[in-house]
Parts: structure tokens; C-alpha cells; sequence
């Protein structure tokens, strides 16, 4: 880990610095903005377009998804995903990352959800691929 990627965590893990507070629900995500505006075409879009906002709410996604793409944008893992994660969370992210324009993180659950495939599942996940554009799990389905 660089010391760029590890400084960004001790920030990030000590509540240090934030610019805004992004809002899902009742739950409160401090950031840094220039971190997200740099993994997220959303963020990027909202942030460069000059939104200045020290709280921006967001709808239509679950806390504890866009808690796991945060961690994702700071330390540049998803460790849980890599254990098998808890049920659904892969598909969760898949669907929160391709709404906030996560790339890399579509990436790295198609690629969980094709390892995990299972052959009664085949034609669901390669509708759920193809529906997010997700290549790794549209070609192994």
C-alpha cells in the first residue's frame, strides 16, 4: 500500500478533514469530496460541476453498500467480497457501483458473482450481468 493510499485511510479512519457528508437515509458518510470524484463518474459529474454542499442526500441505494464503496475508494480492496462476503452483498454493490458509475467496482463483483456461479443460476446472472453492462459475469453466465 503507498503512503498516498495509507495516509487517505488514517484520514479517513480518524474523521479527519472531510469536505461533505453524503446522506442515505438516516445514515451520515463523511468524505473527502476529491476522493469519490476520482473512483465515481457520479461523483466526478457532481462534484466538478461545482456542487458545494456540506451535506448531499442520496436515495435509491442502501447504507451499507455505499459504506463498502467508500471503503473501496480509500484503501482500494474488498476484502469481503473476497471471502464470500455475506449473501447479496455482491449483487448489492454491482447495482450501487453501476448507479454511482463505479467501474472498477463492477468489476471486481462480476468477477466474485461468476466465481460463485452456480449452474441453477446461469441465465439469472447473465440477465443481471448484461442488464449493468457487467462483462465478467454476462461471458462466464
Amino acid at each position: 500500500m503507498s503512503v498516498v493510499v495509507r495516509g487517505l485511510a488514517t484520514l479517513h479512519g480518524a474523521w479527519a478533514l472531510f469536505d461533505v457528508i453524503l446522506m442515505v437515509g438516516s445514515s451520515e458518510f463523511r468524505v473527502h469530496w476529491t476522493i469519490p470524484a476520482t473512483t465515481s463518474g457520479y461523483f466526478h459529474a457532481m462534484f466538478v460541476a461545482g456542487l458545494w454542499e456540506a451535506w448531499v442526500q442520496l436515495h435509491s441505494i442502501e447504507p451499507k453498500c455505499l459504506a463498502w464503496l467508500l471503503n473501496f475508494t480509500y484503501i482500494g480492496g474488498l476484502a469481503v467480497l473476497e471471502a464470500g462476503g455475506p449473501e447479496g452483498l455482491a449483487e448489492g454493490l454491482l447495482c450501487t457501483g453501476d448507479l454511482l458509475q463505479f467501474p472498477d467496482i463492477k468489476v471486481v463483483c462480476g468477477t466474485c458473482l461468476a466465481v460463485w456461479l452456480e449452474p441453477a443460476a446461469t441465465l439469472e446472472l447473465e440477465d443481471f450481468g448484461k442488464a449493468f453492462t457487467c462483462a465478467p459475469l454476462a461471458e462466464v453466465a
